[in-house]
């Protein structure tokens, strides 16, 4: 297995353990409380629904543009990297 693959879920391990335990407290900062219980379903929510998404249109969609895991993983690297920009 190339290195790429392997290092990948410890990449992406490493920001949903950073990410996911502190989203609670920026919604509590940031959003009314009376709708603090939405949003944090929303958000987490949102997870599953953004690997649902990039699961279901990898193999049929990305991957025949692509046409390498590399390609892959570089296509699915712009939304984080327009989002950490945005």
């Amino acid at each position: 297995m190339p290195p790429a693959c392997s290092s990948i879920p410890y990449i992406y391990g490493a920001g949903f353990a950073w990410a996911f335990p502190n989203l609670p407290k920026l919604v509590s900062a940031r959003i009314p409380q009376e709708k603090v219980g939405i949003a944090t379903g929303i958000f987490t929510s949102g997870f599953a629904a953004g690997i649902a998404v990039a699961m279901a249109t990898t193999m049929p969609l990305v991957f025949p543009i692509t046409g390498t895991f590399q390609g892959v993983f570089l296509f699915w690297s712009i939304p984080p990297i327009a989002a950490a920009i945005l």
